[in-house]
């Protein structure tokens, strides 16, 4: 939904209960605590709320016993830690078979609720979101679709408000594995775990510390995850039968929660010819994933084709594309264009993304709505949103700087090739595994090309036109724990500035962990710094590259205002290694006297 151009969206419930389930199931002990139901949806929405005894008879059967302490009216009372009552809701559907038995019926199962103490801790949370993250990258949500496998993040802090570090001493189990399973390594040292969703419903993760409950965070398992939308990057496409250049449409498709599933299910992506087959010469497309290429050589027209998503056969959403072929006989154009290919593109590096991206510019000729020829005596000018200019081979205008070798490459049939990102060396062996090394050349922003191209056909005619192209980072930023402000030196005349950094920080990317630190034993690798920006405490500019690198000395200090890291983007199995930066990372570091 859109209003004044903010984007909002929502998830509508159809009303119709699919797990009933407890608000908590730990309880401070020796205090009054409400007790009460929260009904949901396949989607996890709510529908229904209500304290024990105040819920709507009709539809809730609510029950709730215990031989530890009491119940006074909406409210629990158990007597010390440890101590346990017994709650059962069920949400009844009124529905009734051909015997009178009742069906459809929702139950949360007996459910026990334990004591606990909350005067040493006073606050559990849980988030749940794919690998690669931590808590406070990780997106506010406790609920996991049936048959996904995703991370808890978890957050303690004590009765201060103020994060623990001890986590090494608590585990998590769940309060119903047939809902809800935790994965092996079920210990939280690492602040996180492995869970699945097994079927709807809502189960607890069950925090516990000397094997006693301590606290619970309820997750709810909703429907498993389906396609519910297909969207292309582009509806209408033209071709040329004199210039013969293919032309690409992406796919994407999402789940009924808004999350996008394509790689999932790329390979049910289906292509189908819709017109006449009098009119067409052929089905001139291929597929590569949720990629398809429509190709030129059909009879001039417009051809529409459905694209579409089949589960078992079964069509489930589709969208359809006109393909207009345009031919003439004509030799010398008569209108241009400067053609962008790829002008959005997201630089987020990967297991999956880590070859080149590149952007790529042509001038065209055309005439009778058909693309002729590719201008090959043409000139760029290219500039950042704020008028730099980054590349030109327009005479008068010159780059703020010289530009990266082999980033900027104007070609012998006239096109320019932008490379925004790439492989900055070859790859290389490392732990019986290929190794890649990627650049970001181009910040994420918006581009202007400038191109002004002689005619093929007409020499006289100079075709002047200007377009942009966008780049997206959508990658993560690492994040960082400063353990000290201050450590010892390293030779008797100080440290290098990036060890300072690397025995006084933990960096954190993903599932990855980089320090120097010594009393630290489950880092993934030292940290190795790519650049810092910063200031030492006599006045002179911090000095970090392949060729020198500022020594801080024994009761020196600097300050920090940008670091970027080498971390592994990537998987043990495809390391890809990127220097990201660590906003985390600012103020004052020192070494000891």
């Amino acid at each position: 939904m859109t209003l004044d151009e903010i984007t909002k969206t929502f998830v509508a419930s159809d009303g119709k209960v699919a797990s009933v389930a407890l608000n908590t199931v730990t309880v401070p002990y020796a205090t009054e605590t409400e007790i009460g139901l929260v009904s949901k949806d396949a989607n996890g929405v709510i529908i229904d709320e209500a304290a024990y005894t105040k819920q709507d008879a009709s539809k809730y059967d609510f029950t709730l016993t215990t031989n530890n302490g009491y119940v006074n009216g909406t409210k629990l009372y158990l007597n010390k830690i440890a101590d346990t009552a017994t709650a059962e809701i069920t949400y009844k559907s009124g529905k009734y078979d051909q015997n009178g038995k009742a069906e459809g019926n929702v139950t949360s199962g007996k459910v026990t609720i334990t004591a606990v103490d909350q005067s040493a801790v006073s606050n559990f949370d849980v988030r749940i979101d794919d690998g690669n993250k931590s808590y406070d990258k990780a997106k506010d949500d406790k609920k996991i679709a049936a048959k996904d496998t995703k991370t808890a993040y978890f957050m303690i802090k004590n009765a201060d408000g103020k994060e623990i570090s001890d986590y090494n001493k608590y585990s998590v189990e769940s309060s119903d594995p047939a809902t809800l399973m935790v994965g092996t390594q079920n210990d939280i040292s690492s602040k996180k775990v492995s869970v699945t969703g097994v079927k709807e419903g809502t189960a607890y993760l069950l925090i516990k510390k000397d094997s006693k409950v301590v606290g619970s965070v309820a997750i709810t398992v909703v429907a498993e995850k389906a396609v519910a939308t297909l969207e292309l990057d582009k509806y209408n496409v033209t071709l040329s039968n004199v210039i013969r250049r293919s032309a690409d449409v992406n796919v994407t498709l999402k789940d009924q929660y808004g999350n996008d599933v394509t790689s999932a299910y790329a390979n049910d992506i289906n292509v189908e010819n819709l017109t006449k087959p009098s009119k067409a010469a052929g089905n001139k497309f291929s597929k590569t994933g949720a990629k398809i290429t429509f190709a030129p050589g059909d009879v001039a027209g417009d051809y529409t084709f459905k694209i579409s998503y089949k589960k078992d056969g079964k069509e489930v959403v589709a969208r359809t594309i006109v393909v207009s072929v345009k031919d003439t006989t004509a030799t010398k154009a008569n209108s241009w264009k400067l053609n962008i290919t790829n002008d959005n593109v997201d630089i987020k590096a990967d297991k999956d993304n880590y070859t080149d991206k590149v952007v790529k510019a042509e001038v065209i000729g055309s005439a009778d709505g058909a693309d002729l020829y590719s201008l090959t005596n043409v000139k760029y000018v290219v500039k950042k949103a704020d008028g730099t200019v980054l590349f030109s081979t327009v005479s008068g205008t010159t780059p703020a700087k010289a530009p990266e070798a082999g980033v900027f490459t104007v070609t012998t049939n006239g096109a320019l090739s932008i490379k925004v990102s790439g492989q900055s060396q070859p790859s290389y062996p490392a732990n019986g595994v290929t190794n890649y090394v990627i650049t970001k050349y181009l910040e994420a922003g918006t581009y202007t090309v400038y191109a002004e191209g002689v005619d093929n056909v007409d020499s006289s005619v100079t075709a002047k036109i200007t377009t942009t192209f966008t780049v997206k980072d959508t990658q993560a930023k690492a994040t960082a724990e400063v353990k000290a402000n201050s450590v010892d030196a390293r030779a008797t005349t100080g440290s290098a500035v990036d060890a300072v950094l690397g025995d006084s920080v933990i960096v954190k990317y993903g599932d990855y962990t980089y320090t120097d630190r010594t009393d630290y034993t489950d880092a993934h690798a030292g940290l190795e710094v790519c650049s810092i920006e910063g200031t030492k405490n006599n006045g002179s500019s911090i000095v970090y590259n392949n060729n020198a690198a500022t020594v801080i000395g024994k009761g020196e200090g600097f300050t920090v205002t940008k670091v970027t890291v080498w971390v592994n983007v990537g998987t043990d199995d495809v390391p890809v290694w990127l220097a990201v930066e660590v906003p985390d990372i600012t103020g004052y570091f020192s070494v000891n006297k």
